[in-house]
């Protein structure tokens, strides 16, 4: 039997981009079998100042959701710049530029 390591650990930052065209950036809480289970998952939509981040499912109340295998067209790391701008909209934290 071939055990595979998961492809993320916990809290690593991932981007999904989904069937519906939707590109979601979330916190990744456990790699499942048949999908992954992700935390305060985030879309991109286009704002005045160019992309913006917003709540996945802007009006639902949801804090942790399983994105299915069938869902997903492909996923990878974030880039860090989307990383730590998804960071600071679920945190509130400013982080700090290189000096």
């Amino acid at each position: 039997m071939l055990i595979n390591k998961p492809e993320y650990n916990k809290g690593d930052i991932a981007t999904f981009m989904l069937v519906t065209g939707q590109e979601c950036i979330a916190r990744v809480e456990e790699c499942q079998d048949d999908g992954f289970l992700v935390a305060k998952p985030l879309t991109l939509v286009p704002s005045g100042q160019g992309m913006a981040m917003v709540q996945l499912g802007m009006t639902a109340q949801i804090n942790t959701v399983v994105l299915k295998n069938q869902h997903i067209v492909f996923h990878g790391p974030t880039a860090k710049e989307a990383a730590d701008g998804y960071l600071q909209s679920t945190s509130g934290i400013q982080l700090v530029k290189g000096v």
